[in-house]
């Protein structure tokens, strides 16, 4: 056993066994070859589309073609049959050059512009009238609640909330007067004197008249400018002043206060108008009729038909003498006159309220007569009676 086991090692270790020499060498290690760098990138056939997230049957918008209107009609041409065949050539206006040759820039002209929009302050003070007004609406007079049903058990002295208040009549009156006041005419081609402006005319009629003054009259409410009050406007077209003691009487009116007599606040001439014109100033009472317009006139009904006028009361009637009488004693009392005591230049402003609205003009227009105030005086008593007696015909 000892020689076998001797043996193996010697033939396992032998020092004069030949080296391991292998059969073949390896080849070495690939690289790209210099035609391979200059070959085309690859591109695969088809690009994998990846998995969806949600449901494929939504609308998407966005993924809609925006419709750009291409069809001219000038290009198209129909046949025999009516089918339509496009043209080779398209028409634009905007792209053809002989537009843009005949049109011509505008001079730039700076006083066209609003000088109160030059500095940042937005529109003019006084802003520009446009060719078209709407109409003005009327007032909204239900808006307040009406009176409630009236108790028939109440004693006389027994009162209902509503007694406490403005009766409606009334409020509604009152409403509409201020509506009037307010009321401007607009594309008005009337002037702006020296302190008034927005002239509204208050004449019924257009036809003129000068029977009472000598010369065709016209009345307007006008806004003063420094108090911004409404006055009314009484115009004397046509009238020269020759005396300037003549327009000065009308300080002496200034002293009357009365309720029966309208105040005269001043008197000037004016050629705004474009003739030499009288300008009387008094205080302007809103919605008020002459004694022709709401006793003498009749009035229209069922078309073209009239309804004459019924007698005035006799209350009524006794109210306007008293009040007449009034107006007189107190003229005369100042060493004046009346002068003109018409129904036409006696205004109604309230119900039963008259006042002598035309009085100073005929001092100024006549200043020239050399009249005595005692002749003047008892003329207002002769035009007196006849007015009273033409109120009840």
């Amino acid at each position: 056993m000892a020689n076998d086991d001797e043996s193996r090692s010697k033939k396992a270790l032998n020092v004069e066994s030949p080296s391991f020499t292998p059969a073949s060498v390896g080849s070495k290690k690939a690289t790209f070859s210099s035609q391979a760098a200059s070959a085309p990138a690859f591109t695969p056939p088809a690009t994998p589309v990846g998995p969806q997230d949600g449901d494929s049957s939504v609308f998407n918008p966005a993924t809609v073609r925006e419709f750009t209107p291409n069809f001219d009609v000038n290009s198209t041409t129909t046949s025999a049959n009516g089918s339509g065949q496009d043209g080779g050539m398209s028409y634009d206006p905007f792209t053809v050059p002989t537009m843009n040759q005949g049109i011509t820039t505008p001079q730039y002209n700076p006083y066209a512009e609003d000088p109160g929009a030059l500095g940042g302050h937005g529109p003019g003070y006084f802003p520009a009238q446009n060719a078209f007004a709407a109409p003005v609406q009327p007032l909204q007079h239900h808006l307040y609640f009406p009176a409630g049903p009236r108790r028939d058990d109440l004693m006389p002295y027994h009162r209902v909330p509503h007694d406490f208040f403005l009766a409606e009549k009334d409020r509604i009156e009152i409403v509409n007067k201020l509506e009037a006041t307010g009321q401007v005419l607009p594309n008005s081609q009337l002037p702006q004197l020296d302190n008034y402006h927005n002239l509204v005319p208050l004449d019924t009629t257009h036809r003129k008249n000068a029977n009472i003054f000598g010369y065709p009259s016209w009345v307007y409410k006008a806004t003063q400018t420094k108090s911004g009050h409404t006055y009314c406007l009484r115009r004397l077209e046509g009238y020269r002043l020759t005396n300037e003691n003549a327009i000065r009487l009308v300080k002496e009116w200034r002293r009357i206060n009365n309720g029966s007599v309208v105040s005269i606040i001043d008197a000037f001439t004016t050629r705004a108008f474009g003739d030499s014109s009288l300008i009387f100033v008094q205080n302007y009472f809103p919605l008020s009729k002459t004694l022709v317009e709401a006793h003498l006139t009749p009035s229209s009904t069922h078309g073209t038909r009239f309804q004459a006028k019924t007698p005035i009361a006799e209350n009524v009637l006794w109210g306007y003498i008293s009040q007449i009488a009034n107006a007189l004693q107190a003229i005369h009392s100042v060493n004046l006159a009346a002068r003109c005591i018409d129904p036409s230049k006696i205004i109604l402003t309230d119900k039963g309220r008259i006042r002598l609205s035309a009085c100073s003009i005929l001092d100024v227009v006549q200043y020239d007569a050399h009249r005595s105030i005692q002749e003047l005086q008892q003329e207002d008593f002769i035009q007196f009676g006849p007015v009273i007696a033409m109120s009840n015909d």
